[in-house]
Parts: C-alpha cells; sequence; structure tokens
C-alpha cells in the first residue's frame, strides 16, 4: 500500500476478496494494520472479522487537505 487512501480503500473493500483461506485473510488483515499504523489511519478493528459488522472506524483525511473551496466573497 502506497498511501493513507490505498489503505481505506483496502479496508473498504477487504469482505469483498473471494476465494482465499482464514490465514490468507489474517496475513492480509496484518499488512493493512502495519500500513494503517504506518500512514495513520485509525482503525478499531482488532480482526478481520470485526469488518463489515459495524460502522469502519474514523478515516480521517490529513489535515492539509482541503475538501471544499470556498465561494469568493461578493460585496
Amino acid at each position: 500500500m502506497t498511501d493513507a487512501s490505498h489503505v481505506r480503500n483496502a479496508i473498504a473493500r477487504f469482505n469483498q476478496v473471494r476465494g482465499v483461506s482464514d490465514d490468507e485473510r489474517d496475513l492480509g488483515f496484518a499488512n493493512i494494520r502495519k500500513a494503517a499504523k504506518h500512514y495513520g489511519v485509525r482503525m478499531t478493528e482488532a480482526d478481520w472479522k470485526e469488518l463489515g459488522r459495524r460502522s469502519s472506524a474514523v478515516r480521517v483525511a490529513p489535515a492539509s487537505k482541503k475538501h471544499a473551496k470556498m465561494a469568493p466573497h461578493s460585496a
């Protein structure tokens, strides 16, 4: 995973993966947790079995990014 966005996407799509064993899911989840820690993505899930059961952890965008531009002030 190359950035926080990729980590969040991997978390969101984890349950869409088919044809893998529980051991492979354990390894995949461990890699996601490691990447989440590295890129500062907060995860509350302790196990891959928790993904998709409830709303996901807060996925905070970097503070330097603005989500909306302010409209010019008209006089």
